[in-house]
This record gives C-alpha cells, structure tokens and sequence, in this order.
C-alpha cells in the first residue's frame, strides 16, 4: 500500500478532529506510515509553528527571542533555536506520553502515539493559523479566539489520547496527560541542572 493510499482525505479529517475528535482520533490511530515519514512532519510543524509564532509577534510587536537569557543556557533564542526547542518538546511528548499512557494501563503503540502526536500538532497548527489570520482583520477578537482555540485544542487532545491508548474514559486521558507533561519539565530541569553544573564548573562561557 502506498503513503498515500494509507491516507483518508486531510481536509476533512482536520475539520472532523476539532468538531468530533473521538472520531476523528480512531481514524488516525489506523494510519500507518513509515516512521522517518512522521518525524519529519514533526519538524515541519515545529519550524511553521515558530513562523507563525514570529508573525503573531510581528502584529503586536513583540519578539519571541527577545526574554531573558539566563547565563547557564549555551545558545541564544533564534527562529533556528525555537524551532529546535520546540521540535524536542514534541518529541519528548512522543515518549513520555506513550509510557505514560502504558503505566496506567493504556494499549496505544509506539508508532500510534507518534501519529497521534503529529497530526494533533499539524491541527493545532492550523487552527492557530486560522486564529492569526483573525487576529489580522480584527484583533480583540483574535485575542478572544485564541483562549477559545486552547481550550479546543485540550478538548480535542483528551480525546485523542483516550483513543490512542483505549481508556475507557477521559479522566484517565487527562492524567496520562498529566503525567507526560509532568515527565516533559522533569527531562527540561534536569537537563538545564546538568548544563548549568557544567557551566559552573567550566568557569563560566566564553
């Protein structure tokens, strides 16, 4: 079967995903595409997020690089940085969601959290297109829009989650949900001690 015999029509699966997510999460869990095929959608997403985080910025103006740096991080926030950033945080939400959701008797696959993982971000990333082009024509009202598009996206993303690992209610997608997040900032301290401890004990950069 090729990739895109493997495929139901996108279009409107994205819009079945945020209108019947239960649904639409069923249909995506069944897709199989090879692996390479979905880590690189994820680096897609995470580099046209960061675009479309830079153009939302560009309205208000504001700039996403311009926080604070503290002196233990060894790179400065670029577009490039960003996009690195946020491509390891979907990663590491592949893993910790998948074990997560296997810990507390969750049946989902490796493979099908990775699908999962993916196309949610690729929705996401829509709908927080769509919100932006909003923003453009009417600005408070794409201010209000984007709470109402965080809160679709949880909604959306508890569904996807009972479905991928088959619990049999949303309270246990919620705490899977929980718990990855939690396991995604525990790798984030843990990394940012162990570069600030070299950092100390290096004298510092240069």
């Amino acid at each position: 079967m090729s990739q895109a015999a493997s495929l139901p029509p996108l279009g409107p699966l994205v819009w079945t995903s945020l209108t019947r997510p239960a649904e639409a999460a069923r249909t995506v869990r069944e897709i199989q595409l090879p692996r390479d095929v979905l880590w690189t959608a994820l680096g897609l997403v995470a580099i046209l997020g960061v675009l479309g985080t830079y153009a939302l910025a560009g309205l208000v103006g504001a700039d996403p690089a311009a926080a604070p740096q503290s002196p233990a991080l060894p790179f400065s926030f670029t577009p490039i940085t960003l996009a690195m950033t946020a491509f390891a945080l979907m990663v590491a939400m592949v893993f910790v969601l998948h074990f997560a959701g296997q810990s507390i008797g969750g049946t989902g696959t490796f493979p099908e959290t990775l699908t999962t993982v993916a196309w949610t971000q690729g929705v996401f990333l829509v709908l927080d297109t769509a919100v932006i082009g909003v923003f453009v024509l009417a600005p408070p009202l794409g201010a209000l829009l984007r709470l109402v598009a965080l809160g679709l996206m949880l909604w959306c993303f508890l569904h996807f989650v009972a479905a991928l690992h088959r619990f049999p209610s949303l309270g246990r997608a919620a705490l899977c949900i929980a718990l990855a997040v939690g396991g995604v900032l525990f790798g984030l301290a843990v990394i940012l001690a162990i570069i600030s401890a070299l950092v100390f004990a290096f004298g510092g950069l240069t």
